[in-house]
């Protein structure tokens, strides 16, 4: 009966209260689980394939017992819920290891906590803010989030983009926020100005490539006007070889597909030419817009860190279809499926090409 009114009382709200409603109840949802679900859903999305070495690689894996972890530091064990984790052994190097080895989750203390942090992740909340929520100093989270993104930076690889691809660069302010012992120029404000007029090698550029089946591929190509061999480095290992590239005019991915052997579709949009037939670059603008929006909320983003932004923006909108659970859960399995260490000491943030 409490059930039924609970229905009608739903059904008398209109649509956006609707919507509320079901975001909020989503929320208690997941506050309400546990970490060891999670754990079973990162665990058969990381070994779908079977089970592997995070040390050798080797397939020779068996189970090697139960143990315990609490999420709680040493000094306040006891004080925490105990999630029992699997252990494996490895026939070929003998070395043991678990579901999260290897992973952003390895190691820590609170992996209770990554779920909802995620979550937080997910809603846009500051550093400060997200830390305060969770009990955490501001350093973890800023840890966490680069441990998280580092992982999902890694998952384009591989996946192709096939059939219509429409590809197009984009530009941000070269930014060495967080650097104190800045040399190269002196320090401006955040959201300054270049000191080149145009594009130069003060700006950073972003190549973004989508087709039509929703595959995107979104990383820094380089500084300034960038060249064929550029846009080679960060299409030709994720394009299929029956792609249709569709570009604007720039006669760089005119020279990639030469050189690469793809039929090329370039639209003179000096000219006002933004379509013709079914080929246009207005999927890619669109992305490229919706990038620049959300890149504001950071107030800059140092370019060391660039190519973080870009994976976790691109995270968003290949989840943005999913709810609650379910977009939590694909989050928390994209995040521990590479085999990638990720403690402080191996961040090798790489230099802009």
């Amino acid at each position: 009966m409490e059930l039924d009114r609970l229905l009608l009382v739903f059904q008398s709200l209109d649509e956006h209260k609707q919507k509320l409603f079901i975001r909020r109840a989503q929320e208690l949802l997941l506050a309400g689980r546990g970490f060891g679900s999670y754990l079973t859903a990162m665990r058969e999305g990381r070994f779908k394939d079977g089970l592997v070495c995070p040390h050798c690689g080797g397939h020779r894996v068996k189970r090697n017992g139960m143990y315990k972890r609490t999420p709680d530091k040493p000094g306040q064990r006891g004080k925490g819920p105990w999630v029992p984790r699997q252990r494996y052994l490895c026939a070929d190097c003998r070395k043991t290891f678990n579901d999260l080895t290897a992973s952003p989750i390895e190691g820590s203390w609170y992996a209770d906590k990554w779920p909802r942090y995620i979550t937080l992740m997910f809603k846009g909340l500051t550093l400060r803010d997200a830390a305060e929520e969770l009990g955490i100093c501001h350093t973890t989270a800023f840890f966490w989030r680069h441990k998280i993104l580092r992982a999902v930076a890694t998952l384009d690889v591989g996946k192709m983009l096939e059939g219509v691809v429409e590809a197009d660069e984009t530009f941000f302010l070269e930014s060495f926020k967080g650097k104190r012992d800045l040399t190269k120029r002196p320090p401006r404000k955040r959201g300054g100005k270049a000191g080149k007029r145009g594009i130069s090698s003060e700006q950073i550029a972003v190549l973004a490539a989508v087709d039509r089946s929703g595959g995107i591929v979104c990383r820094m190509a380089g500084r300034g006007r960038i060249s064929a061999s550029q846009i080679g480095a960060v299409l030709s290992p994720r394009m299929d070889d029956d792609s249709t590239l569709v570009t604007d005019q720039a006669t760089t991915f005119a020279k990639f597909a030469a050189d690469r052997g793809l039929p090329i579709k370039q639209l003179n949009t000096k000219r006002k030419v933004y379509k013709d037939g079914i080929f246009h670059i207005q999927h890619v603008n669109g992305y490229h817009s919706r990038l620049k929006g959300w890149m504001q909320r950071f107030r800059g983003v140092a370019t060391s860190y660039l190519d973080h932004y870009l994976a976790w923006f691109r995270l968003l909108e290949l989840t943005k279809a999913m709810q609650g659970t379910e977009r939590l859960t694909a989050a928390l399995c994209d995040a521990v499926s590479p085999m990638l260490v990720t403690r402080r000491a191996s961040f090798p943030f790489p230099e802009v090409p």
